[in-house]
């Protein structure tokens, strides 16, 4: 297993930092959009989204990962009169 440590500069609170990928939840909502795996496989069915898989090859099972940015983006196009500061 490996273990990444990130260190936060000072005056940033990791809150602001905002991932490029998200990890699918293995169960009930993810802290950022506050939607659960049947909402982003919907999403994706829809063609709204497009998740990420990385398996190894061969494997039937990896890991899913949503797209940070891509998320965002769908929110302001179904919500124009957000202004793009508040998410």
């Amino acid at each position: 297993m490996v273990t990444t440590t990130i260190t936060v500069p000072s005056g940033i609170s990791s809150a602001d930092i905002k991932p490029e990928f998200f990890p699918l939840p293995k169960r009930g909502h993810d802290r950022f959009f506050g939607l659960g795996r049947t909402s982003y496989y919907d999403l994706e069915k829809s063609g709204m989204i497009r998740l990420v898989r990385i398996r190894k090859t061969g494997n039937q099972r990896g890991k899913v990962l949503i797209p940070y940015q891509a998320m965002l983006d769908l929110v302001h196009k179904l919500n124009p009169d957000l202004g793009r500061g508040a998410v």
